[in-house]
């Protein structure tokens, strides 16, 4: 479960990252 977390977490923090450069790669 603590893993499972942990890459949800990366995830986001992954596609905030792309927002913020505005590109396109929510896919």
């Amino acid at each position: 479960m603590l893993l499972f977390g942990t890459f949800v977490l990366a995830l986001l923090t992954y596609i905030d990252h792309h927002k913020k450069i505005k590109t396109p790669l929510y896919l």
